[in-house]
């Protein structure tokens, strides 16, 4: 492969830039591939020096064309000047390219490749311990509330899991299946205290099936309340028209010696009423609280 089959050098996604020290060792990784994959991680290193130009070289002869010699394969370790030149500018251009201020972390452009990649490591390196055990606890800490959403939960964690990778903790798989399965609430103890499997893909299936079952539930009993309400509502609607309507289903008695509701005076059979004397004769007799009997049934029409 010759300089002229270099690819533009890649660039990154908006979460894989190097920002600082939070993500400089994902950084490193990206870089490290990224050169690799190209056969160029000689000139990351430092490993191949440049070769003298030979325009200043005491054999240049002024007014001379120079002819390059044959290309060398873009993995060869004996580079002409000017494939070195290019070559070295590509693995460049993929660090200054993917970073969001080479300037504030010390990176030189005009340096050479292995120069920029040194400086950035130094000032990469010099992080303390204190962040990556930050990182840690905060991963650790982050708790599922009893309302809270499943989702949003498990893309959270993973988000603190890669902040505290890209510190450098070495969390394994199994780690966080653990920190996985003790950040969920004491009522979630008969589902988390069973879970199957022995990856941390294995829990989340088993706790995501567990959750879609109590959102269902959820739902339905959100669904049966609403029921309830609305037929309850409807009765109170219909109690309340039908307590509107009494005075006119129901009138009072206006004989001072009835007051009963039912009838109105004029069909009254009390004395004064309108009806005085013609109701049943165990009426006249004064039977009618004996018997218990409802003033508005002896009244009836």
């Amino acid at each position: 492969m010759s300089n002229g089959n270099l690819p533009n050098p890649p660039t990154f996604r908006d979460d894989e830039r190097l920002t600082g020290r939070k993500n400089g060792i994902a950084f490193q990784s990206k870089v490290e591939l990224a050169v690799g994959s190209r056969g160029l991680l000689a000139y990351l290193a430092g490993d191949i020096s440049c070769p003298p130009n030979p325009a200043h070289s005491s054999s240049y002869v002024t007014g001379q064309l120079y002819v390059q010699a044959t290309a060398t394969p873009i993995t060869s370790p004996t580079p002409s000047h000017d494939e070195w030149q290019t070559r070295d500018r590509w693995v460049a251009s993929v660090i200054v390219n993917n970073t969001d201020d080479p300037v504030g972390l010390g990176i030189t452009v005009r340096d050479p490749a292995a120069k920029i990649w040194s400086d950035l490591a130094k000032q990469l390196g010099s992080r303390t311990e204190q962040l990556m055990m930050d990182a840690e606890d905060s991963l650790r800490a982050e708790k599922m509330l009893e309302d809270g959403s499943f989702d949003d939960h498990l893309k959270t964690l993973r988000k603190l899991l890669k902040e505290a990778r890209d510190l450098g903790a070495t969390i394994s798989d199994s780690q966080f299946r653990s920190i996985l399965l003790n950040s969920f609430p004491e009522t979630w103890d008969t589902v988390t205290l069973t879970v199957p499997g022995t990856t941390s893909a294995d829990a989340v299936e088993h706790l995501e099936s567990h959750w879609i079952k109590r959102v269902r539930r959820a739902r339905e009993r959100e669904s049966e309340a609403t029921k309830v309400k609305a037929l309850m509502t409807a009765a109170t609607v219909q109690a309340s028209a039908a307590r509107l309507q009494l005075p006119d289903n129901h009138p009072i008695c206006t004989n001072p010696i009835c007051g009963k509701r039912g009838h109105t005076i004029e069909r009254c059979w009390k004395k004064g009423g309108g009806a005085e004397g013609k109701g049943p004769s165990m009426l006249s007799a004064g039977f009618d609280k004996t018997l218990g009997l409802p003033d508005e049934t002896l009244h009836a029409s």
